[in-house]
């Protein structure tokens, strides 16, 4: 994953929470949508 950015839905654990994830795999960056109007 190190040069991947990520693409995750919004939800279920915090954004701190996603990001620790995120760099701990290695990603060169996190990207988090919002699946909902």
């Amino acid at each position: 994953l190190s040069s991947s950015i990520l693409l995750v839905k919004r939800g279920d654990c915090t954004f701190t929470t996603k990001a620790k994830v995120a760099q701990a795999e290695g990603a060169a960056g996190l990207l988090v949508m919002n699946d909902k109007e």
